[in-house]
């Protein structure tokens, strides 16, 4: 226990390194960092390739549950196992097709219209069911296969599209847009890639929405810049998902000049009626947004309350809650 302790501060002295903003040359950036702890015993002896990789899984976990940092213990070990399962039957089930694509409507907030869909992904797995992300893209992220589940997000959206358009005309009906993955945001041939998936669905860009998590386009701001360009020469839109939980997300959106739309994190909206701070935060993202020509949409608006706080500070569309396969 007492070892323990001494490594959580250490931990927590280098997680504080990190609270003050860092000076780069386009402005500042805050950088927010995932810390996973291993420890090793004579009673429990572990070399040292596992000791990294329980403290790659526990940094993960720190990740998911957005804690800073954690110490991996024995729920870690039963969740590492069962993450070993899961990242074993990634690659046969991406073979086999089991993943699907559910859609959530953005819709405006005087419910009159779905105005785009997301994509998001389900496993129809064959035994257990079927899984939310939550159960493996995390896994999928480490095991290097995020990209490929995005790019079959990407071509089953974009084929979806395509029937659409076909069957209502590019008028009638909403667009779609699917997360990109980190590795995708830095590959720069995936421009191509989507080029290339587009013209084999005979959809035009601007019916695609691209979607960059605010953390992950503050973090790789050199890489991404390059792939963004090519990505809003394409004609795609890009979208910033999760916006408003980070500093220097405003700075950023303001210096690449590319970003189509903004969705405001759902925390933020959640606490609307509470938190003076996130009000401030979705007025100053709609200030910025009109002077900027940009859209903004509020995630997770699932009460009448939150529907009119936010068309009174001037949001007029927000993610429906409801999935559709």
């Amino acid at each position: 226990l007492e070892r323990e302790t001494a490594v959580r501060e250490v931990a927590e002295n280098i997680r504080k390194a990190f609270e003050a903003p860092i000076e780069i040359d386009e402005g500042a950036i805050l950088m927010t960092p995932s810390i996973g702890v291993a420890l090793g015993s004579r009673l429990n002896p572990s070399g040292p390739d596992e000791l990294v990789a329980h403290a790659d899984q526990a940094m993960y976990r720190a990740k998911r549950l957005k804690t800073g940092i954690q110490v991996f213990d024995e729920r870690e070990r039963r969740e590492h196992l069962d993450r070993r399962e899961v990242e074993q039957a990634l690659v046969p089930a991406l073979a086999d097709g089991q993943f699907q694509v559910f859609y959530q409507p953005i819709v405006s907030e005087q419910g009159d219209r779905t105005v785009a869909l997301e994509s998001l992904i389900r496993w129809k797995h064959p035994v257990h069911g079927t899984l939310g992300p939550d159960r493996f893209l995390s896994v999928a992220e480490e095991a290097g296969l995020l990209a490929r589940l995005g790019e079959v997000v990407m071509r089953e959206a974009v084929a979806q599209t395509s029937v659409w358009t076909h069957l209502y005309g590019t008028e009638h009906h909403a667009d779609v847009s699917v997360n990109l993955a980190e590795r995708q945001l830095v590959d720069p041939s995936f421009p191509d890639r989507v080029a290339e998936i587009l013209d084999w669905a005979g959809v035009e860009p601007r019916q695609l929405g691209l979607e960059v998590g605010e953390e992950l386009l503050l973090r790789r701001v050199d890489d991404s810049n390059r792939v963004l360009q090519r990505l809003s020469a394409l004609g795609c839109r890009l979208i910033v998902d999760d916006f408003g939980i980070a500093h220097g997300a405003f700075s950023r959106i303001r210096d690449i000049d590319l970003v189509d739309v903004v969705k405001i994190d759902r925390t933020i909206v959640a606490a609307l009626s509470t938190d003076n701070v996130a009000r401030a935060v979705v007025e100053a993202t709609v200030s910025m947004a009109n002077a900027l020509g940009l859209d903004v949409v509020a995630e997770g608006v699932e009460r009448e309350e939150q529907r009119s706080l936010v068309l009174e500070l001037g949001i007029e569309t927000g993610a429906d809650p409801v999935e559709h396969g």
